[in-house]
């Protein structure tokens, strides 16, 4: 029995029934493989509102559910694709949000958590979305927008990704140096992140210091659990 199981980036969406049936393989394991289950963000593969919940958003609930009947914890912290979800998504699927970052421990060993999208330095055009979109201001304004309109939103967004999916997707590396100074600061040796697509492991020191990062797997095709 695992005492956690940490997944991200699986951009849950009806059209992709594909990953939809990973999803619901996995949640039969860790119902009896796991106590815990930590999704770090996308999981939702793009997310309008609480009010705009159709049937497809609670056959994921439902999986969610079964995993509280079952006696697993499912932890979940918000991505760039999904920091949306609300208090009603929350509340019925029994998930327990996490702020990100957030300092964990398991066995005696602090463990930062994040989506890693905030140490995405280079891509500036991402890191100005997110500066004006975690406002505090954003979430309450965005909701009061009609929902045809979000729907819109929600679809370009989608279009867009398909789009770049078929080009060749720049890739924007996690700035170390400035992950590594937050870790310090948290007084943590060891952090898990997604976002980047990029599963692995990497060992870096800095100072005579030991740090390691495990990057979490997407679920378009090889997908791994951590």
């Amino acid at each position: 029995m695992n005492q956690a199981v940490f997944i991200s980036d699986l951009h849950l969406h009806p059209l992709n029934t594909q990953i939809h049936q990973r999803f619901e393989r996995f949640v039969d394991w860790a119902k009896t493989h796991t106590q815990s289950v930590y999704i770090l963000g996308d999981f939702i593969h793009v997310w309008a509102g609480d009010d705009l919940m159709d049937d497809y958003a609670f056959k994921v609930i439902k999986l969610l559910q079964s995993l509280h009947e079952a006696g697993v914890s499912v932890y979940f912290m918000p991505g760039n694709r999904d920091f949306l979800i609300g208090e009603r998504f929350l509340k019925e699927s029994h998930m327990i949000a996490l702020k990100d970052p957030t300092v964990i421990s398991l066995d005696g060993m602090r463990i930062y958590l994040t989506h890693g999208d905030r140490y995405c330095s280079t891509d500036i055009a991402h890191q100005f979305l997110r500066f004006w979109t975690r406002n505090f201001w954003f979430k309450p304004l965005f909701l009061k927008f009609p929902a045809r309109f979000r729907k819109s939103l929600v679809q370009s967004v989608r279009d867009y990704s398909q789009q770049k999916k078929k080009s060749a997707r720049p890739f924007y590396p996690i700035d170390t140096p400035k992950l590594v100074k937050d870790m310090l600061a948290h007084q943590v040796m060891t952090t898990i992140y997604g976002h980047i697509h990029r599963m692995g492991h990497h060992v870096d020191q800095y100072n005579n210091i030991v740090f390691r990062r495990y990057i979490l797997s997407d679920w378009e095709k090889n997908i791994t659990i951590l």
